[in-house]
Protein backbone atom coordinates (compact mmCIF):
# COMPACT_ATOMS: atom_id res chain seq x y z
CA UNK A 1 0.00 0.00 0.00
CA UNK A 2 1.57 3.54 -0.86
CA UNK A 3 0.17 6.18 1.98
CA UNK A 4 0.15 9.62 0.54
CA UNK A 5 -2.21 12.80 1.62
CA UNK A 6 -3.28 10.75 4.81
CA UNK A 7 -5.20 8.20 3.22
CA UNK A 8 -3.81 4.76 1.41
CA UNK A 9 -4.11 3.42 -2.00
CA UNK A 10 -3.37 0.01 -3.59
CA UNK A 11 -0.71 -1.38 -5.72
CA UNK A 12 -1.42 -4.91 -6.80
CA UNK A 13 0.66 -4.36 -9.90
CA UNK A 14 2.99 -7.23 -9.47
CA UNK A 15 0.33 -9.38 -8.74
CA UNK A 16 -1.03 -8.53 -12.60
CA UNK A 17 2.19 -7.62 -13.98
CA UNK A 18 4.85 -10.43 -13.01
CA UNK A 19 7.10 -9.66 -15.92
CA UNK A 20 7.91 -6.24 -14.59
CA UNK A 21 11.57 -6.18 -12.85
CA UNK A 22 11.51 -4.87 -9.71
CA UNK A 23 13.47 -1.73 -9.98
CA UNK A 24 11.06 -0.68 -13.04
CA UNK A 25 8.14 -1.02 -10.56
CA UNK A 26 9.50 1.19 -8.03
CA UNK A 27 9.78 4.01 -10.82
CA UNK A 28 5.87 3.54 -11.25
CA UNK A 29 5.19 3.34 -7.60
CA UNK A 30 7.42 6.06 -7.24
CA UNK A 31 5.28 8.40 -10.01
CA UNK A 32 2.17 7.16 -8.48
CA UNK A 33 3.29 8.74 -5.49
CA UNK A 34 3.76 11.92 -6.87
CA UNK A 35 0.78 12.30 -9.02
CA UNK A 36 -1.21 11.38 -5.92
CA UNK A 37 0.39 14.07 -3.94
CA UNK A 38 -0.42 16.64 -6.59
CA UNK A 39 -3.61 15.68 -7.91
CA UNK A 40 -5.23 17.49 -5.46
CA UNK A 41 -3.52 21.01 -6.95
CA UNK A 42 -3.97 20.44 -10.42
CA UNK A 43 -6.68 17.93 -10.85
CA UNK A 44 -4.59 15.12 -12.59
CA UNK A 45 -6.87 12.39 -12.67
CA UNK A 46 -10.46 11.77 -11.48
CA UNK A 47 -10.87 12.17 -7.36
CA UNK A 48 -13.20 9.27 -8.34
CA UNK A 49 -10.26 7.09 -9.44
CA UNK A 50 -8.08 7.21 -7.18
CA UNK A 51 -8.87 4.26 -5.12
CA UNK A 52 -7.80 2.17 -8.14
CA UNK A 53 -4.94 4.05 -10.08
CA UNK A 54 -2.59 1.42 -9.91
CA UNK A 55 -5.46 -0.64 -12.21
CA UNK A 56 -7.30 1.99 -13.81
CA UNK A 57 -4.25 4.54 -14.65
CA UNK A 58 -1.08 2.41 -14.49
CA UNK A 59 -1.72 -1.17 -15.19
CA UNK A 60 -3.56 0.77 -18.40
CA UNK A 61 -1.12 2.35 -19.76
CA UNK A 62 1.76 -0.05 -19.08
CA UNK A 63 -0.15 -2.69 -20.79
CA UNK A 64 -0.32 0.24 -23.96
CA UNK A 65 2.77 0.86 -23.43
CA UNK A 66 4.04 -2.52 -23.76
CA UNK A 67 2.64 -2.66 -27.43
CA UNK A 68 4.06 0.69 -27.98
CA UNK A 69 7.42 -0.30 -27.18
CA UNK A 70 7.29 -2.87 -29.68
CA UNK A 71 5.60 -1.01 -32.97
CA UNK A 72 7.76 1.94 -31.76
CA UNK A 73 11.16 0.17 -32.18
CA UNK A 74 12.78 2.01 -34.50
CA UNK A 75 11.68 5.32 -33.65
CA UNK A 76 14.44 7.35 -31.81
CA UNK A 77 11.95 9.80 -30.79
CA UNK A 78 8.45 10.24 -30.40
CA UNK A 79 5.83 12.84 -28.61
CA UNK A 80 3.01 12.37 -25.97
CA UNK A 81 0.37 14.80 -27.06
CA UNK A 82 -1.87 16.82 -23.93
CA UNK A 83 0.13 14.63 -21.57
CA UNK A 84 -0.54 16.60 -18.37
CA UNK A 85 -0.46 13.95 -16.41
CA UNK A 86 1.91 11.77 -18.21
CA UNK A 87 0.17 8.99 -19.02
CA UNK A 88 1.12 7.17 -21.40
CA UNK A 89 4.56 8.92 -22.06
CA UNK A 90 5.98 8.69 -18.77
CA UNK A 91 5.27 5.40 -18.40
CA UNK A 92 6.87 4.52 -22.00
CA UNK A 93 9.79 6.64 -20.93
CA UNK A 94 10.69 4.61 -18.08
CA UNK A 95 9.95 1.33 -20.41
CA UNK A 96 12.42 2.61 -22.83
CA UNK A 97 15.17 4.80 -21.25
CA UNK A 98 17.15 5.09 -23.90
CA UNK A 99 14.44 6.69 -26.19
CA UNK A 100 13.73 10.70 -26.10
CA UNK A 101 9.79 11.46 -25.15
CA UNK A 102 8.45 15.47 -25.83
CA UNK A 103 5.57 16.01 -23.86
CA UNK A 104 3.39 18.58 -24.97
CA UNK A 105 0.97 20.27 -23.31
CA UNK A 106 -0.63 23.70 -22.94
CA UNK A 107 -0.87 23.86 -19.50
CA UNK A 108 2.15 25.78 -18.05
CA UNK A 109 1.16 24.11 -14.20
CA UNK A 110 1.06 20.38 -15.59
CA UNK A 111 4.05 20.37 -17.41
CA UNK A 112 6.39 21.69 -14.55
CA UNK A 113 4.54 18.85 -13.04
CA UNK A 114 5.51 16.53 -15.53
CA UNK A 115 9.52 18.54 -14.79
CA UNK A 116 9.22 17.42 -11.66
CA UNK A 117 8.28 13.98 -11.97
CA UNK A 118 11.03 13.16 -14.42
CA UNK A 119 13.49 14.87 -12.28
CA UNK A 120 12.52 12.61 -9.10
CA UNK A 121 13.23 9.65 -11.94
CA UNK A 122 16.12 10.72 -12.78
CA UNK A 123 15.01 10.32 -16.31
CA UNK A 124 17.13 11.58 -18.86
CA UNK A 125 15.17 10.80 -22.25
CA UNK A 126 12.15 13.37 -21.45
CA UNK A 127 12.27 17.00 -22.57
CA UNK A 128 8.55 18.90 -21.92
CA UNK A 129 7.65 21.82 -23.64
CA UNK A 130 4.63 24.08 -22.37
CA UNK A 131 2.87 24.79 -25.87
CA UNK A 132 -0.48 23.77 -28.16
CA UNK A 133 -0.12 21.18 -30.68
CA UNK A 134 -0.21 23.39 -33.42
CA UNK A 135 2.31 25.59 -32.34
CA UNK A 136 5.09 22.33 -32.56
CA UNK A 137 6.25 21.28 -35.99
CA UNK A 138 6.97 17.61 -35.91
CA UNK A 139 7.41 16.99 -39.22
CA UNK A 140 7.42 12.76 -39.95
CA UNK A 141 6.99 11.71 -36.60
CA UNK A 142 5.11 9.25 -33.64
CA UNK A 143 3.15 10.11 -30.53
CA UNK A 144 0.63 8.88 -28.64
CA UNK A 145 -2.37 10.08 -26.36
CA UNK A 146 -4.71 9.38 -24.06
CA UNK A 147 -7.43 12.23 -22.79
CA UNK A 148 -6.30 14.87 -25.16
CA UNK A 149 -9.26 15.01 -27.01
CA UNK A 150 -11.96 13.44 -29.07
CA UNK A 151 -10.25 11.44 -32.31
CA UNK A 152 -11.49 13.99 -34.58
CA UNK A 153 -10.14 16.54 -32.71
CA UNK A 154 -7.05 15.36 -32.15
CA UNK A 155 -6.37 14.06 -35.78
CA UNK A 156 -7.68 17.74 -36.78
CA UNK A 157 -4.96 19.80 -34.63
CA UNK A 158 -2.66 17.28 -35.52
CA UNK A 159 -2.85 17.54 -39.22
CA UNK A 160 -1.03 20.84 -40.37
CA UNK A 161 1.96 19.66 -37.67
CA UNK A 162 2.61 16.29 -38.73
CA UNK A 163 3.88 14.99 -42.49
CA UNK A 164 2.95 12.14 -44.46
CA UNK A 165 3.47 9.08 -43.16
CA UNK A 166 3.32 10.51 -39.08
CA UNK A 167 1.65 7.89 -36.78
CA UNK A 168 -0.47 8.72 -34.02
CA UNK A 169 -1.26 6.11 -31.16
CA UNK A 170 -4.73 6.99 -29.06
CA UNK A 171 -5.31 5.18 -25.76
CA UNK A 172 -10.21 4.92 -25.95
CA UNK A 173 -11.90 2.68 -23.74
CA UNK A 174 -14.82 0.20 -24.69
CA UNK A 175 -17.15 3.51 -26.53
CA UNK A 176 -13.70 3.72 -28.93
CA UNK A 177 -16.11 2.58 -32.13
CA UNK A 178 -18.18 5.55 -32.43
CA UNK A 179 -15.39 8.08 -32.62
CA UNK A 180 -13.79 6.08 -35.56
CA UNK A 181 -17.45 6.30 -37.05
CA UNK A 182 -18.13 9.60 -36.83
CA UNK A 183 -14.81 10.87 -38.63
CA UNK A 184 -15.94 13.64 -40.78
CA UNK A 185 -14.87 12.98 -44.86
CA UNK A 186 -12.32 15.50 -44.60
CA UNK A 187 -10.25 13.82 -41.60
CA UNK A 188 -10.72 10.56 -43.31
CA UNK A 189 -8.99 11.94 -46.24
CA UNK A 190 -5.96 13.10 -44.63
CA UNK A 191 -6.12 9.85 -41.40
CA UNK A 192 -6.35 6.48 -41.91
CA UNK A 193 -7.18 5.52 -38.48
CA UNK A 194 -7.64 1.71 -37.63
CA UNK A 195 -7.90 -0.51 -34.13
CA UNK A 196 -4.22 -1.91 -33.78
CA UNK A 197 -4.81 -3.45 -29.89
CA UNK A 198 -7.30 -4.74 -27.64
CA UNK A 199 -6.82 -5.44 -24.01
CA UNK A 200 -8.70 -6.16 -20.55
CA UNK A 201 -7.87 -4.63 -17.24
CA UNK A 202 -8.10 -6.55 -13.85
CA UNK A 203 -11.02 -7.07 -11.88
CA UNK A 204 -13.49 -6.02 -14.59
CA UNK A 205 -12.71 -2.50 -14.55
CA UNK A 206 -13.11 -2.50 -18.58
CA UNK A 207 -11.62 -2.61 -21.49
CA UNK A 208 -9.34 -1.16 -23.66
CA UNK A 209 -8.05 -0.14 -26.59
CA UNK A 210 -5.37 1.05 -29.02
CA UNK A 211 -6.31 2.86 -32.12
CA UNK A 212 -3.45 3.79 -34.86
CA UNK A 213 -4.07 6.59 -37.28
CA UNK A 214 -1.51 7.09 -40.06
CA UNK A 215 -1.47 10.71 -41.83
CA UNK A 216 -1.77 9.79 -45.91
CA UNK A 217 -0.98 13.30 -47.26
Amino acid sequence: MTATLGMEFPWRLREFLKEIPDETMEYFKLYQIELLRFNQRLNLISFNSEQNADILHFYDCIKAAQYLSDVLLDQDLVYDLGSGNGFPGMIFSILNPTKKVIFIDSDARKCEFLKYVAARLNAKNISVESKRIEQINMGKAAAMCRGLASLARTLLLSRSVMSKDSLIYSLKGRNWFPEVASLPHQICSTWNTEMAFEYTLPQNQGDRVILKSVKLT
